[in-house]
């Protein structure tokens, strides 16, 4: 779940955090305002949220406002993620707009996460399994006699690979 955090960037933030935000924005918003229209809504909505951050004492915070204890975080985030080099011992894939991964005469589903992203295919010792890998992670397994999606769980490389 995303929630939109105090200098204006959507971030994680964990769910019963959420479901309290939810909630009372519910009981102190919605049940108790007759809200005309989406203007209305976001005016209200932006009203509610100053006061929630900036003016509500949180139990949860030691009863002191959010903007009392936020700091941005000191390290800076790249508008772009840097290129990977990949061995090139093995060959590059790339995961269509869908989050399908094409070889062979086989079309398999990895993730639309993915899409537009190329993949590294590194067979296993068995050779009839191929690791999907996204730069220092295996993303995917495949048995490539069949063509089938043995795994889509997420793991970091091996070094020995």
């Amino acid at each position: 779940m995303f929630c939109q955090s105090m200098d204006g960037f959507t971030t994680h933030r964990p769910r019963g955090k959420l479901n309290v935000y939810h909630r009372s924005l519910k009981n102190e918003v919605l049940f108790l305002r007759n809200i005309q229209n989406l203007d209305d809504a976001a005016r209200t909505f932006k009203n509610w949220q100053q006061i929630y951050n900036f003016e509500r004492p949180h139990s949860a915070l030691g009863n002191k406002c959010p903007a009392d204890i936020y700091s941005s975080s000191p390290k800076q985030f790249r508008d772009t993620v840097p290129v990977y080099d990949y061995n090139t011992e093995y060959r590059m894939y790339r995961i269509n707009n869908w989050g399908f991964l094409r070889f062979a005469k086989y079309q398999i589903y990895i993730s639309e996460t993915f899409r537009d992203t190329h993949v590294q295919l590194i067979p296993e010792e068995s050779e009839d399994i191929t690791l999907v890998c996204y730069r220092i992670f295996i993303i995917a397994k495949i048995d490539v006699m069949c063509g089938e999606l043995l795994s889509r769980k997420a793991y970091r490389l091996n070094n020995s690979v």
